[in-house]
Order: structure tokens, then C-alpha cells, then sequence
């Protein structure tokens, strides 16, 4: 992956993030040592080999039929190209270029579409005019999207909690408008009136919906009050006060200038929800709740604004493995018992873009950075880490999900104020609810 970060201390990170394991339950192999015949062990040969080679010609054929979506892992599905695709000539408007019939939520309306001043740029419109495409042949468990399709799984088998900072908000906004109109949002926003980003936002099954007579609704399953999908708006993971607890238990990362615990953050203002109260959110019954995934995303806000560090974003990367593997472990808790088949996806992180608003087309290849925004460059690293966390861990219910490769290579499909956020409906949101879709649909 192409950054231009300074790996110069590279070498010796992902040891940080491993969780120790035992070797306890592993068999090892023996010699047979019961063929004591020379013509047994020939025959145990001569039957062996044919077996072994015909099980490895299969062995694709078994992995489809048991795993679908092991054709379509998420590093083959990010392995592909976005492909040009012309616009319909009746594309006129901002919700036609993007695909939509409409969108449920009104929260920002116009910056999240990038339609600024309701007008359609030809920034914008060319945006709209590109399609991911995975590697071909790679990907054959990996049918096209249909809202219908993620309608139908939201509501008979459960809905979404996603939890994350602004970028997140984003895909809940791309979600109101990809399942339009079987949706209605809450709450509902009016231009020039006062809202909290800690406000839940959620699609409820819009009761007027043509698809209501054909879908089978859980007993107990409340139109009214039953979320389809929800967002809280949570930056680190973690509130301040459970990181604060948190690094009191941790030997100091520079032990020449230790930061004290009480002096961790910066002044840079964040959101925040602590898992105690989100994770029973999401494993609560029905009515008040219907979740079977739990999406996560998380590493913008790890900055050194956000964190008063003294060596910087050394020591934040650092703090960042303590949490995550904190954070998995109460996930890991929290599905404890759980016999309704709940699934947890981290999403790794978007990168932003150097100069994007004068980039019109998609890249063939991630550019390296040339200036040290924000924590651009070390984000690929946030998310290689988280990553790591997820799967030394092992637990069959927590997933990482490295699709971030697509968004990498559109630095032309940015919000009209800054090079990090994504306009919704150039396909670089709607293509992580595609591969979500396809993801749990097969789990």
C-alpha cells in the first residue's frame, strides 16, 4: 500500500497488537506407526496421494459451496478498478446522476450530496459517472445490488447499528437514499434549527412501502418502533473516561516524558459514547431494537488535536492497539450467549486526498502523500493495526473488513468543503453497502 508514510520504526509494530495465544489443543501428526507391513503402508500410499490430489482440485468447488462469499473475500473484492460508466441522458439532477429515487434522511441534505446550493456541478456530475468493479472471475458469489435484497435482510433477519464519527454518519445518509422510499428517517432535521451530532439517527420500514405485503415481519417486530438502521455518532471508540481508565493500566509509552493520565486529550472537541452503553443497544431485544450487525469504523479523530501526547502520533498509534484490543474484548463479552447470529464489522478507515478538488477522475494506483495532514499518513497503519487486533483475536463473530483500496483511488469523488469526507452517491459509499450486503447475507 502506497502512502508515502515514514515506516522507519515499521519493523517492530504489529508485535503490539498480537494477543498471546496457547498451542493447547492442537494435535500433532504422528508416523502410522501401525502399518507395520510394507504392503499396508504401499496400499495407505498408493491410496493417499490420489485422494490428496483429487481433494485439491475440489477443494474450490467445496469452499463455494460452503462459503459463498470466500470468492469474494474483502482483499479480492478491493483488488478491482473502478470502470466507466456513461450517465443516463435523463440525468439531470443530483439524485438521478447518483442513482436515487430520493433520500429519507434530510440531515444535510445538500453538503452530503454535494449539490451546494442545489446546483450540479460538473465536479460532481463526473463523480457520478464511474463503477467498482471487482477482479473478474474472482467474485463470481457476488451478485449485483438490489435494494430490495438489503430491505429483505434489514427487517426478517436484523438491522444495522452503525457506530463511528462523521464519515459513518455519511454511509447512514447514503443508506437513506439507497433504500428510498421504503425508509422513513428520523429525526427529522429543518434548515436553520439548533441539532446535536450525539442525536441517534435511524430508517424505520416506511409502513406505506409497495415491498410491505412481501416481507415477513419477526413476531414481535414493530413497525413504528423497530430501527432498521442507526447511527451514533462515537470518534474514539470509547468515551474519554474509559480511555483515561484505560491508560491508567498501562505502563508509560515514553518513559522519559511520560504523559499522565489525566492529560491524554488535546482540545480538539469530539464525540463520544461508551461501549457500555452502545454494545447493549445492539444486543437488545424486540421491539426497541432488531440488530444482527454491528458495523464500526474508527481513526480519524487520533490526531494529535484530539490527544496531547507528548511523542505524538507514536504514542497515539500505540494507545490506538491498547484500545482496540480493549474494545474487542468487551465486543467479545457482549456476544457472549448470543443465539441470534449477531455479527461485528470493522471497516477500515477512508483516507483523504491531496489537492482533490482538482482531480476529476479516479487513480489506477494509490498516490503517496506529500505533506503530513492531519494523520493521513499514518492511517493505513491505524487500519493494518486494527486489523491485526481483529484477527489474532480470532473470534468467529468480529470481522475487519479492508475495502477501503476503492475509496483510495477516488480522490475525485470528495464533499465540496474538505479532501476527507466522501460525497454520497458517487458509488464509493454505496459499494461498502453493497459488499456488506453480500458479506452478511452469506455469514
Amino acid at each position: 500500500m502506497q502512502t508515502g508514510r515514514d515506516d522507519s520504526f515499521a519493523s517492530s509494530w504489529k508485535s503490539h497488537f498480537n494477543f498471546s495465544r496457547s498451542d493447547q489443543g492442537y494435535l500433532p501428526l504422528y508416523p502410522l506407526k501401525q502399518a507395520r507391513h510394507f504392503k499396508v503402508k504401499t496400499l495407505l500410499l498408493f491410496s493417499l496421494v490420489p485422494l490428496s490430489l483429487l481433494l485439491l482440485y475440489l477443494q474450490p468447488h467445496i469452499s463455494a459451496a460452503i462459503s459463498p462469499w470466500s470468492l469474494c473475500d474483502p482483499h479480492t473484492y478491493s483488488a478491482g478498478e473502478w470502470v466507466f460508466s456513461p450517465l443516463p441522458d435523463t440525468a439531470q439532477d443530483v439524485l438521478s446522476v447518483s442513482g436515487f429515487e430520493g433520500c429519507a434522511s434530510s440531515r444535510e441534505f445538500e453538503w452530503h450530496l454535494r449539490n451546494d446550493g442545489g446546483k450540479l456541478g460538473e465536479y460532481r456530475r463526473n463523480a457520478s459517472r464511474w463503477v467498482w468493479q471487482p477482479p473478474k472471475n474472482k467474485c463470481r458469489g457476488m451478485k449485483p445490488f438490489a435494494k430490495e435484497d438489503l430491505l429483505k435482510e434489514l427487517v426478517e433477519r436484523g438491522g444495522w447499528l452503525l457506530i463511528g464519527d462523521s464519515v459513518t454518519e455519511e454511509h447512514f445518509f447514503s443508506l437513506s437514499c439507497t433504500l428510498y422510499p421504503h425508509v422513513v428517517a428520523t429525526p427529522k432535521y429543518v434548515d436553520g434549527t439548533a441539532f446535536d451530532r450525539a442525536w441517534p439517527q435511524n430508517l424505520y420500514l416506511n409502513p406505506n412501502s409497495s415491498l410491505l405485503p412481501s416481507l415477513e415481519l419477526p413476531v414481535g417486530f414493530d413497525i413504528a418502533k423497530t430501527p432498521l438502521v442507526t447511527f451514533r455518532r462515537v470518534d474514539l471508540l470509547f468515551s474519554r473516561d474509559d480511555l483515561i481508565g484505560l491508560h491508567k493500566t498501562l505502563p508509560p509509552y515514553n518513559t522519559t516524558y511520560p504523559t499522565l493520565s489525566s492529560e491524554i486529550f488535546g482540545t480538539q472537541e469530539s464525540w463520544d459514547l461508551s461501549p457500555s452503553e452502545y454494545l447493549p443497544i445492539f444486543t437488545a431485544p424486540l421491539p426497541e431494537a432488531h440488530y444482527r450487525t454491528l458495523i464500526v469504523n474508527t481513526a480519524g479523530h487520533w490526531t494529535e488535536t484530539t490527544f496531547a501526547f507528548t511523542n505524538g502520533l507514536p504514542e497515539i498509534f500505540a494507545f490506538f492497539g491498547d484500545a482496540t484490543r480493549a474494545w474487542v474484548k468487551a465486543v467479545a463479552s457482549a456476544l457472549k450467549g448470543d443465539t441470534e447470529g449477531r455479527q461485528v464489522l470493522v471497516r477500515s478507515y477512508a483516507l483523504g486526498h491531496e489537492n482533490c478538488q482538482n482531480i476529476n477522475m479516479p487513480y489506477k494506483e494509490i498516490h503517496p502523500y506529500q505533506w503530513t495532514w492531519y494523520n493521513w499518513n499514518w492511517l493505513d497503519r491505524f487500519n493494518e493495526a486494527f486489523e491485526a487486533v481483529v484477527e489474532n483475536f480470532g473470534h468467529p463473530q468480529i470481522h475487519f473488513l479492508a475495502i477501503d483500496r476503492p475509496q483510495q483511488l477516488r480522490p475525485d469523488a470528495h464533499a465540496s468543503s474538505d479532501c476527507l469526507h466522501i460525497a454520497v452517491g458517487t458509488g464509493v459509499i454505496e459499494g461498502w453497502t453493497s459488499y456488506i450486503t453480500h458479506y452478511i447475507t452469506n455469514l
